[in-house]
């Protein structure tokens, strides 16, 4: 068990308890409190961790007002992954969201899909297609609203000194940037957008150096 007392600078005293592996291996029990003496307000919250080889699971209750209490957990087997996250109001008995994912990760690439609330949906896609050249893409649209959101990008590394990225999403917006390193610690990017569906419209222009000193 480990405790920890805190006081700052805006007059707030804090506890912290923690104990792990007490109970169960893998187990964290935290508790976090702070009292403010000037006004005699109390706030708290509570945290479960418990981890293993293959889950992760997360439960945060929040003691001020209600009290919420929050959930996530994420599990994984043979590169599959599934996760799971929810906020609940004990004081109204209503679930305030709740959110899945699901993704599935290859030697190459990696997918990934969500739902969120039962209104959002969406994914996104990554792929090593070669040792200097990647791709990835996403989407995503919500019910009772038109059309959806996507993008597609791509890297490509002609030689170890260049990079060169582009990404359009569903605005018709098309952008670059090329990126040389001009040394260890030195490196120029020049970045350029515009819109396709309209030529007319203002066109962005960027340069950028990026040092990086030795220490």
């Amino acid at each position: 068990m480990v405790l920890t007392e805190k006081w700052n600078t805006e007059n707030l005293l804090g506890t912290i308890v923690e104990i792990q592996d007490r109970f169960a291996r893998g187990l964290k029990l935290t508790l976090d409190s702070w009292y403010a003496p000037h006004n005699g307000k109390r706030s708290g919250r509570v945290k479960v961790e418990w981890v293993n080889r293959n889950v992760t699971c997360n439960l945060d209750v929040c003691l001020d007002t209600g009290p919420q209490v929050s959930f996530c957990g994420v599990t994984g087997l043979h590169g599959w992954l599934m996760g799971v996250q929810s906020a609940f109001d004990v004081s109204s008995s209503q679930l305030k969201s709740l959110s899945f994912a699901f993704g599935r990760v290859g030697t190459d690439y990696v997918l990934h899909s969500y739902v969120n609330d039962a209104r959002e949906f969406g994914g996104s896609f990554y792929h090593s297609v070669a040792h200097n050249l990647e791709i990835g893409a996403m989407f995503s649209w919500m019910t009772g609203e038109p059309g959806a959101r996507f993008g597609l990008a791509m890297k490509y590394c002609p030689t170890q000194d260049l990079e060169l990225k582009a990404k359009v999403d569903h605005d018709s917006r098309l952008a670059f940037a090329l990126t040389h390193h001009l040394s260890k610690r030195l490196k120029l990017t020049l970045s350029s957008q515009f819109g396709m569906a309209s030529f007319s419209e203002g066109h962005k222009y960027g340069i950028g150096l990026n040092f990086h000193p030795c220490c």
